[in-house]
């Protein structure tokens, strides 16, 4: 198999590799279930929240020197409103929340035990952090039915449960964005999952 390396970044150290992550982020969520369609110039606004703090963690997976993967994380009580609402809202403290922002592996790089070792040595350095209780993540709803769902998709729940992550019921959020299909944005159900550490 292909040499791959891991890098962690930090905080401020992640800029430099903004724009790589940028368009990892972009190709991967076009794809089933998210059918997100990212502009480069929004994807870098949003992770430019990440070196904004210190308890920001990367973890990249590289070859040759391109990123084919990657797992970001922040403490949930930095990053944006809507992202910190849902929980707010249920009255759920911030504090000790760390938020896993997403795993995404290019396509030919699926199915090697990539994303694994990534998220792996994402919650291994999450665990360095004080006073962090708990990882959180959420992803988009989607209806099993809905005829764009690819017949040989696999759906990632598996793997979340088999990393000790449960639904939070109470906690739902509404993102609105612009699907590859369409002409505006439109609203989407995302639903959390957590890990008490």
């Amino acid at each position: 198999m292909t040499n791959i390396e891991y890098l962690v970044v930090k905080g401020a150290e992640t800029h430099p590799f903004i724009e790589a992550v940028a368009e990892i982020r972009i190709q991967v969520f076009q794809e089933w279930p998210y059918l997100y369609y990212g502009s480069f110039k929004g994807e870098k606004e949003y992770l430019s929240i990440y070196e904004r703090s210190s308890d920001t963690t990367w973890l990249l997976a590289r070859v040759d020197g391109n990123l084919i993967g990657v797992v970001t994380g922040i403490p949930l009580a930095a990053c944006p409103d809507e992202i910190q609402h849902p929980f707010t809202e249920n009255q759920k403290p911030l504090e000790g929340l760390y938020y896993l922002g997403e795993i995404v592996v290019l396509p030919f790089y699926r199915g090697k035990g990539i994303g694994l070792e990534l998220y792996q040595h994402f919650e291994k350095e999450v665990r360095t952090i004080n006073e962090i209780t708990s990882i959180v993540h959420c992803s988009v709803v989607r209806d099993p039915n809905d005829i764009r769902k690819p017949l040989n998709y696999r759906s990632v729940d598996q793997f979340w449960k088999q990393q000790g992550y449960e639904i939070l019921d109470e906690i739902t959020a509404e993102f609105s964005y612009k699907e590859v299909d369409s002409e505006k944005k439109t609203p989407h159900t995302m639903v959390f999952q957590e890990k008490k550490l």
